[in-house]
């Protein structure tokens, strides 16, 4: 098997199969590229399960689908539970090369795995290619593509700056390997690939990211999105990996946290915390409970936002130079 694409769902029944249907149309059945799709569901109540089985009864030789259990007590951090069903799909992959897709999302153009992997055949230094995207809404509305940094820059700098919708990236199969313990999703699979090799950049939009009222990005407030980016830095820091570029990557989130810190006392946000206590570098107890927290914890804290200032200064100059050079 060449390539398995993974489609991520969860009660997205009204968009399944839109989704499906711009994997079936992708050009490498004719380029004689095999492909396969599996269909990860989180447990849908919606319907989106019975879809799914027609499409794997429908191709059988193409689709296959797992659900996950939903057996949930107690607060959940979604972006765990995408992470989750990502792993999995990506254990139950047969192909060399995987693309991921939301179930919600879909394909622009139908070369956009085929020209991935090729390019990816020819250059075995490279763990992944990743594209360009364009928003789009359900009445029609179309933003245009948003784009990245033409030149192919040093990993470092391209990591301490750059976003990636996890959609956007095509990798080889062997970057499992390098996963973190909790986030495989967008950012953190992004890092994933980093570490496991070089990163293509294909300036074409070739990717729809599909922008709704009930997305994550909608139905969170800030806090909630800064804090999970302060949980994907300590799974960063434990891999001993980028630790300079990361801490330029992470300084924006850690200092809006560290502004509002008074908001983390709300029991909402309890479920971070647990989570952060998990792993060392915690460092939103540490300003969640500032008033009780030590002076030398106080200190530590103080040395690592001067650093992560610092790296972020230090990385916008080299973004600048190589922006400049290439």
């Amino acid at each position: 098997m060449k390539i398995s694409v993974i489609i991520i769902s969860y009660n997205e029944k009204d968009y399944l199969p839109e989704a499906i249907e711009c994997c079936l149309q992708q050009d490498t059945f004719e380029k004689g590229m095999e492909l396969e799709i599996i269909i990860g569901d989180d447990g849908s109540s919606d319907g989106s399960q019975e879809i799914i089985e027609q499409y794997c009864k429908q191709y059988p030789d193409i689709v296959r689908s797992f659900v996950m259990e939903r057996n949930i007590t107690g607060p959940v951090i979604p972006s765990f539970r995408c992470s989750n069903v990502i792993r999995r799909g990506i254990e139950e992959a047969r192909g060399e090369y995987i693309q991921i897709l939301s179930g919600d999302d879909r394909f622009l153009q139908r070369d956009k795995i085929s020209k991935a992997v090729a390019f990816l055949d020819q250059n075995e230094e490279y763990s992944c290619c990743y594209t360009d995207y364009r928003f789009f809404w359900d009445d029609g509305t179309e933003k245009p593509p948003r784009k990245t940094k033409k030149a192919q820059f040093s990993r470092p700098v391209l990591w301490s700056f750059e976003y990636r919708h996890i959609s956007c990236y095509l990798f080889r199969k062997s970057v499992k390997h390098y996963l973190l313990d909790r986030f495989c999703d967008d950012t953190g699979l992004f890092f994933s690939c980093f570490l496991a090799g070089k990163a293509m950049h294909f300036q074409d939009p070739a990717f729809g990211y599909r922008q709704r009222d009930t997305g994550i990005m909608r139905t969170s407030d800030r806090v909630d999105l800064d804090l999970l980016e302060m949980l994907l830095f300590q799974d960063v820091q434990e891999t001993g990996k980028l630790r300079r570029s990361s801490l330029a990557k992470f300084c924006v989130p850690t200092l809006r946290v560290w502004k509002y810190r008074e908001k983390l006392k709300e029991p909402k946000y309890d479920k971070y915390f647990l989570a952060a206590q998990q792993k060392e570098g915690d460092n939103i107890t540490c300003l969640r409970d500032w008033e009780d927290t030590s002076v030398q914890e106080k200190y530590t804290y103080y040395s690592l936002m001067v650093k992560m200032v610092f790296y972020r200064a230090v990385f916008k100059v080299l973004d600048i130079i190589e922006t400049l050079v290439k």
